[in-house]
């Protein structure tokens, strides 16, 4: 590959996506898109057939405010005041945060143990916020002249950057069709294969383009297509029996409508496996209006340059370390492709005999990573012969295939997937259903200034699903990040909503039909069982057969029940953390390093909600004197009302607090232990300059590429951790302090366990029916 866009190896990353939240929904979920936010599905891709760069930008902030360090004496608010939704951690928390060296996320934990030390730890001192790198790189000072003027001088004599200048200039712009339409200043930029603006500023609210349906394929054109209705429909995941998302039809029909324009597709005997002769099978090929489209969609050769669900398993471990975050949503895409593939197989010998693994995955990706959310159909989209009326038409597909097109469609976008993605974009794009066309405008509140690339939103995504479904990160911390205390098992519940799960929604698993041949359900059971063997607030550790422990024996059998009920609840253990730098802007373009500095928490104007997760870890630190000494009969009524899953342990005592709170710490410190690097190294991987070659500092990340996205994927995961552990450090610190100045408590309720018991002694509740 020759040297373009930033004069580095071009590697294309795809574009964002078209969902909401990812704590609230992930993978390809139907949204409609509102102005500012839009959700969808589409991004920009790779390698030789996709030139160009995405925008990394890394702009930071100073992570403790002066003022908010200086208002914290004194300070005492409870974990319910200042971990309250939308509010901020108390002045006290920032300055303890700080005190643990959180300004620039020193490690919590001493490397020299894995075990928590409270009283230790609140004593360790910060590195100094001054040790980030202080050079930009030459990208970085390349002004906007300097970059149109590598643009404008693309290599004409490349059929690859002709046939591409062609293409986005002339597909929507000037398609024969009456309702495309592009703005007059909409410029190609084939060498990194997007558009800038030239001669004028777009003023807000301007049209930039109209992208009409007969451009589009849609999730409904797949159920709508013959083969797919006839053969592909009742197709299943194996052990869990889930229906597949429409994504997976949608890549189906792709692939398929793209091997037909190429007369690759064969019918007959022989596509069905058998043994024919040339008469008995033949190559279907139709010309396609879409053909040129289809052609610029990047291939699995493409796609695995830097898309992490192809990335080998031992590079990705090296990268982002064993069942964090982001490796366990890249594994749960990973696993949904190889699902599907298997199950569109079985349900067709005829595809499985056309379509290998490798072309389903790459138009799987092209799908879960280039779709827009158009919302429901409407009336507009009925087709009475042969389909029939819409609602009727829909109903069927609900039925067969367990597809609920009235939740939304998704839509390949042919030019609007070019275009690079930011939270804060400069262009807002919706569907109009009225004029079955997605319209896109300038953003009104900043219009598009002269120069700039288009840019428009995915959807709010945190980093680490960001990198796992697309290939890509920003950099510059506008995404949420998110914290997890899962230490001891795999959420089930990957996180990708309908589009695909580990559990079965009806409740029963295959085993025959898992190719692992194993209940994931019963593994997790022995999984959680790791959380109960710490028995926090006994002065000894509970023994099944001892007649003193009955009591605390039932109540730690109720535990497990609960936690095997809450196991697979995101919301008990993963936390949601407001984007370290909301407010930043998209660059002039995405191909240009606007910050070296790595982005920061800003600690004294944090927002996040602990309280569900504070929640699991009461529930794990229970004993038999909270409640007022009911805590067994609580369980009791709540797993006979069946209401375990909307149930949360409240606050009771000042001692279940602090058990809690130092439990949350313990788990945190667990998981930090996952990652192969640690917030410091990477904060100074991440701001070192281009020439620092100095012993003990680490050499440059290549803008963009593989190592700089996961650096950055790891960083928001483990800056999120330490700002979770040190909130809670800090709460537990002063909870021990109040208590134990106090007449008549004793330490007993205090004991937080840095080593956990025999598992022998926590074993038999596997054995107990009620288990």
């Amino acid at each position: 590959m020759g040297k373009e866009s930033r004069g580095y190896a071009a590697r294309r990353r795809n574009r964002g996506s078209g969902q909401q939240q990812h704590t609230n929904g992930g993978g390809d979920s139907i949204r409609t898109p509102d102005s500012n936010a839009a959700t969808r599905e589409g991004k920009k891709t790779s390698g030789s057939r996709m030139l160009g760069s995405r925008r990394q930008r890394a702009k930071s902030r100073d992570s403790v405010s002066s003022s908010a360090a200086a208002a914290a004496a004194g300070d005492g608010k409870t974990l319910s005041t200042a971990m309250k939704v939308g509010g901020s951690i108390s002045t006290a928390v920032a300055v303890a945060l700080a005190s643990m060296g959180i300004a620039r996320y020193s490690r919590l934990t001493d490397t020299s143990s894995k075990h928590i030390d409270l009283d230790d730890l609140i004593s360790k001192q910060p590195h100094g916020v001054e040790q980030q790198g202080a050079l930009q790189s030459k990208t970085m000072q390349q002004p906007l002249e300097l970059l149109i003027k590598q643009d404008d001088g693309w290599d004409r004599t490349s059929a690859k950057l002709i046939a591409t200048d062609a293409y986005l200039r002339d597909f929507v712009c000037n398609h024969p069709t009456g309702g495309a339409y592009c703005h007059r200043n909409l410029h190609p930029v084939p060498r990194r294969r997007t558009h800038r603006i030239i001669d004028s500023a777009l003023q807000s609210g301007e049209t930039v383009m109209v992208l009409p349906r007969e451009l589009q394929i849609w999730d409904l054109d797949a159920l709508r297509d013959a083969f797919v209705r006839e053969q592909l429909l009742e197709a299943r995941h194996g052990g869990t029996g889930n229906a597949l998302d429409g994504g997976a039809f949608l890549a189906a029909y792709l692939v398929r409508r793209q091997m037909i324009a190429r007369g690759e597709w064969k019918v007959g005997t022989e596509a069905a496996g058998a043994v024919g002769t040339a008469s008995e099978s033949e190559s279907v090929k139709d010309s396609d209006p879409l053909t040129d489209y289809m052609d610029m969609l990047p291939t699995y050769s493409d796609l695995a340059e830097y898309h992490p669900t192809l990335w080998p398993q031992s590079y990705l471990l090296d990268q982002l370390g064993r069942y964090t975050p982001a490796f366990m949503t890249v594994t749960a895409f990973r696993d949904m492709i190889a699902s599907e593939y298997s199950a569109l197989v079985r349900a067709s010998d005829v595809f499985g005999a056309n379509v290998s693994r490798e072309e389903y995955t790459a138009a799987r990706i092209n799908v879960m990573s280039r779709s827009f959310g158009t919302g429901p159909p409407g009336g507009e989209e009925e087709i009475m012969d042969p389909y029939g009326e819409l609602g009727n038409e829909l109903t069927y597909y609900k039925a067969r295939a367990g597809v609920d097109l009235t939740l939304g469609c998704r839509a390949m976008s042919p030019i609007l997937d070019t275009w690079d993605s930011h939270p804060n974009p400069n262009a807002e794009w919706r569907y109009d259903a009225k004029k079955r066309a997605f319209v896109i405008r300038a953003a009104s509140n900043s219009g598009i200034p002269l120069g700039h690339d288009v840019i428009v939103s995915y959807g709010k995504y945190s980093d680490s699903f960001l990198f796992a479904k697309f290939g890509y990160v920003n950099g510059d911390g506008t995404s949420h990040t998110e914290a997890y205390i899962n230490a001891n098992h795999r959420l089930l519940d990957a996180g990708l909503m309908q589009q695909f799960s580990y559990l079965s929604w009806s409740g029963v698993y295959n085993v025959e039909s898992n190719p692992g041949g194993r209940d994931p359900m019963q593994a997790q059971r022995k999984e959680i069982l790791r959380y109960l063997t710490f028995d926090d607030g006994y002065d000894q550790c509970i023994m099944p057969d001892d007649s003193d422990h009955d009591e605390k024996w039932a109540l730690k059998s109720l535990k497990f029940r609960h936690l095997q009920v809450i196991a697979n609840l995101r919301d008990r253990w993963v936390m949601q953390i407001a984007p370290r730098n909301r407010n930043e802007g998209p660059g002039f373009s995405s191909s240009i390093l606007i910050t070296h500095k790595a982005p920061t928490f800003d600690i004294g104007n944090m927002k996040f909600d602990a309280s569900k997760i504070v929640s699991t870890c009461r529930l794990l630190t229970l004993t038999n004197d909270d409640y007022e000494g009911q805590a067994l009969s609580v369980l009791e009524e709540v797993l006979a009302n069946n209401t375990a899953e909307s149930f949360l342990v409240e606050r009771q005592s000042d001692a279940l607090e602090f058990r809690a709170a130092s439990c949350v710490f313990r788990l945190v410190d667990m998981m930090l232990w996952r990652y192969p690097s640690t917030v410091k190294k990477d904060m100074d991987l991440l701001s070192s300059a281009p020439h620092d070659t100095l012993e003990g500092v680490p050499r440059p990340l290549l803008f963009g590429g593989k190592e700089w996205t996961a650096a950055h994927v790891r960083l928001g995961e483990m800056q999120s951790l330490e700002v979770l552990g040190g909130s809670m450090k800090a709460h537990a610190r002063r909870l021990k302090e109040a208590i134990t100045s106090k007449d008549g408590i004793g330490s007993v309720a205090l004991t937080v366990r840095r080593k956990p018991c025999s598992m022998e002694h926590t074993l038999p509740l596997l054995d107990y029916s009620g288990g």
